[in-house]
């Protein structure tokens, strides 16, 4: 089977790019720092799993903090990787030289707001698990869950069922 070669496009980035990537290096950046700048005053157990109405439903100790801001730096990292490569992405068309720019401008626009929603959720999720832990908060917000969930499917469904074709 014949492999088809995919154009490599230098793509301009927009001024939503740009916001999307400084939300998402913020939100990763602050994570940590947030668990940082609280650790020493948390009591040895914290909340570390909460159900599906943002109520506490599991405890741990408190180096449990860490786990999110590892993983939302990480995930920073590795879509910014991924992101430099739309060329070996699949896509739902063909692409071509005529559809390139505008294949891989969609999809790597659609990683950026999925790494920025993600990292923002991360460090929400993190703040609320520490003001949990203090007493001054009941758990999660039930509106963080919707933003998680429509903040990560949303993008995606844009991407597989929105128009494939440039106007």
């Amino acid at each position: 089977m014949k492999q088809n070669k995919k154009p490599i496009v230098e793509l301009e980035w927009s001024y939503l790019d740009y916001a999307l990537e400084a939300i998402a290096f913020t939100a990763a950046v602050s994570a940590p720092l947030i668990a940082f700048s609280h650790y020493s005053e948390l009591p040895d157990t914290i909340p570390i799993h909460f159900n599906s109405w943002g109520e506490p439903d599991g405890r741990g100790g408190k180096a449990f903090l860490w786990l999110l801001p590892a993983l939302g730096l990480g995930i920073y990292a590795l879509m910014t990787f991924l992101n430099k490569s739309p060329h070996t992405f699949n896509y739902p068309v063909q692409i071509t030289e005529d559809n390139a720019e505008w294949q891989y401008t969609r999809a790597t626009r659609a990683i950026r707001l999925l790494k920025a929603v993600i990292c923002f959720c991360f460090a929400l999720i993190t703040w609320f698990m520490i003001k949990t832990a203090m007493g001054e908060a009941q758990g999660l917000p039930t509106w963080l869950l919707f933003l998680l969930l429509g903040g990560t499917l949303i993008p995606v469904f844009i991407l597989l069922f929105g128009r494939t074709k440039k106007r």
